[in-house]
């Protein structure tokens, strides 16, 4: 019951942190320690923030061309630029 709580407020945090408001990922630290403490399904936490920058970082690894959305990872395309990754077939 903890996990899946604590996964949609994971969720309901990092959307709007990630996009717009990057002052609401300030408390994804503070819902982690939470909920280390309540429940052993934590490292679900971990995987959430895996797959939520994953799935930002991605159109830029797959095609460093595309239009970077406005606010998200800024930087990322001088720092990738030098090592472009090959395209999937």
């Amino acid at each position: 019951m903890f996990t899946y709580l604590f996964v949609a407020i994971l969720i309901w945090l990092l959307r709007p942190g990630w996009e717009h408001r990057r002052a609401t990922l300030a408390l994804v630290p503070a819902l982690v320690v939470l909920w280390v403490n309540l429940h052993a399904g934590f490292m679900m936490a971990f995987l959430v923030i895996g797959l939520a920058g994953l799935g930002t970082a991605l159109p830029l690894l797959v095609d460093p061309g595309a239009a970077v959305p406005a606010g998200a990872w800024s930087g990322s395309r001088r720092s990738w630029g030098s090592r472009r990754l090959p395209r999937a077939c």
